[in-house]
């Protein structure tokens, strides 16, 4: 299992992370063991998409890349059924995606792995996170789980890691506001280099204005002038900070473990004194794991 996780204390942190995900797992293991398990559509879509994975990899150029993460991003979110971005969180984790919440503090944003069971995760980090930077950050990761499966991150330089964050911030870009669609939708804009007249998309793609300013030069939507004047924009508009819509947009939470420990301990097929008995662990702790509600139990 391995962690991508480029901060200054890197090694301790990882050594962290990798502690709170066997006990993730081994609790995973052990609801999911009381049903039938279907295929993981994201086994099959990681499985189906590794040939292009490696193009991307190999690419012989920028514009080669570029145009193999866009086709990845397009196969990804057909083959999903995402037809809007307010399904991003339900779909994600019905393809067999384990997403949970756990505090990672201030200096990490999200991190994904794959399990040596085979199992995909995306933990999503609690700090202060808008609901449309918390989009970007699972559509990254998703980026992560489909491009980089592979690779031993951990072993990377900072040059060889910094490539693989932009190849995921493309992914998400291409993932979250598909080529054609968005254009289509951009075009309408009175003052595209203006932030201001994002708002509306915003409220349709669920997706920061930074991040559809940024698609939309890298579409070439916006020529270097025009995007030059836009982050001009952004920073006297204080826009980094707190876009329009930030504190109206609600997040959406992961659900689906929730549901499953639910399902279980209703249906009577184990029971909280069980599991304390069978883990040694109190109720508090499977809280704290997986950051359910204090009164779930």
């Amino acid at each position: 299992m391995h962690i991508a996780l480029m901060i200054g204390n890197r090694a301790k942190k990882t050594r962290t992370e990798l502690t709170y995900l066997r006990y993730v797992e081994a609790f995973v293991d052990y609801f999911e063991g009381f049903l039938t398990q279907e295929e993981r559509s994201i086994d099959s879509l990681r499985s189906m998409t590794k040939q292009q994975a490696d193009k991307i990899q190999y690419a012989g150029s920028q514009r080669e890349q570029n145009l193999e993460i866009e086709n990845l991003a397009e196969v990804s979110r057909n083959y999903l059924g995402i037809q809007s971005n307010r399904d991003l969180m339900y779909k994600i984790e019905n393809s067999g995606v384990c997403v949970v919440e756990r505090n990672l503090g201030q200096e990490i944003d999200a991190y994904s792995t794959i399990s040596k069971s085979g199992r995909s995760y995306i933990v999503l980090g609690t700090h202060k996170k808008s609901a449309v930077c918390r989009n970007f950050d699972i559509a990254h990761e998703l980026g992560h789980l489909l491009m980089h499966q592979h690779q031993n991150i951990e072993l990377l330089t900072n040059e060889e890691y910094k490539e693989i964050e932009l190849q995921a911030n493309r992914f998400a870009g291409a993932f979250l506001l598909p080529g054609a669609e968005f254009a289509c939708g951009f075009a309408t804009l009175a003052r595209k280099s203006n932030p201001d007249y994002y708002v509306d998309l915003k409220s349709q793609y669920l997706v920061s204005i930074a991040a559809m300013g940024h698609r939309a030069y890298d579409l070439g939507l916006l020529d270097y002038q025009e995007y030059r004047y836009f982050s001009g924009r952004m920073n006297t508009l204080h826009y980094r900070k707190l876009e329009p819509l930030d504190d109206k947009i609600v997040p959406i939470r992961p659900g689906k473990l929730r549901a499953l420990m639910e399902f279980v301990l209703k249906s009577r097929l184990t029971s909280v004194d069980h599991i304390r008995s069978l883990f040694h662990v109190r109720p508090q702790f499977l809280i704290n794991l997986f950051g359910i509600d204090q009164h779930f139990f």
